[in-house]
């Protein structure tokens, strides 16, 4: 299903070399993203939906459609489940 995600206002993100740091503000709870997820993160950003972003993805590294697949929407989950993302469908 193609969704959009919205990050909350009270995550903060900044790189630290190829990684991406991200702050909670309300739990305090720090979290860190690969270069890959970092990547991931900025397309969230730029308002991408779930299908932009496995398409870009894909360009971008080199991995098999199921197995990113799977990643992508195991980190949306992961990152919804913290409270930094929400989703909603896509019209």
């Amino acid at each position: 299903m193609n969704k959009s995600y919205d990050i909350s206002e009270n995550v903060v993100s900044q790189f630290d070399g190829e990684r991406m740091l991200l702050l909670h503000l309300e739990t305090n709870r720090f979290f860190e993203l690969n270069r890959t997820a970092a990547r991931l993160w900025e397309l969230l950003k730029a308002g991408n939906c779930t299908d932009d972003i496995k398409s870009i993805l894909m360009e971008e590294f080199d991995i098999e459609v199921d197995r990113l697949a799977g990643e992508v929407d195991a980190l949306l989950s992961s990152l919804s489940e913290q409270g930094l993302v929400s989703g909603h469908d896509r019209g």
